[in-house]
């Protein structure tokens, strides 16, 4: 269903790799819309979340115990709720509660997942108004270099992966 809402603020909620996609996204559109957008990983919400407020959930199982607390306070604050799972009891409530949802593949490693919950945040952002559809070029480009760089890459990753191969590697940034 199609809200036409004004929203004053976005709030996402997930853990993992379900959590690191709203905190990226996040970092990529916050300079280009007029409105907040944050994201929380734990059972907390922030105190501003009211029903002006769209809250995407995202939990590849479902069944994330924090990120299904926190759509429950949610839920009481009458925020808009948006669902990104492959299932599990998120899936239940988004039926039980006629919430808008994107189902995605299941039956597969969380973290594998990554880039099906990453890019459906966009979608979901340009479903309600908050972007525009410049990100379909992006990924279009993006999807071009994997196209034509992919063996270069693999080539890459597998020299890496020798090198760090039985040693423990510390990486930071």
């Amino acid at each position: 269903k199609k809200s036409n809402k004004k929203f004053k603020n976005i709030l996402v909620c997930g853990l993992g790799g379900s959590g690191i996609g709203g905190t990226i996204v996040s970092d990529i559109v916050s300079s280009n819309i007029s409105i907040p957008i944050l994201t929380t990983k734990d059972y907390t919400i922030p105190g501003f979340v009211d029903n002006n407020t769209l809250v995407i959930v995202s939990s590849y199982s479902g069944n994330t115990e924090e990120t299904i607390s926190a759509l429950k306070k949610c839920l009481r604050k009458k925020a808009e709720i948006c669902i990104i799972t492959s299932g599990g009891e998120l899936k239940k409530l988004a039926k039980k509660n006629s919430f808008n949802y994107i189902e995605i593949p299941a039956g597969h490693p969380p973290r594998a997942m990554f880039g099906y919950a990453f890019t459906e945040l966009f979608y979901v952002l340009y479903y309600y108004g908050i972007i525009d559809n410049s990100f379909l070029s992006d990924f279009k480009k993006s999807i071009e270099l994997l196209n034509s760089e992919g063996a270069s890459i693999r080539k890459k990753a597998k020299e890496i992966a020798k090198k760090i191969h039985k040693t423990k590697p510390v990486i930071y940034v």
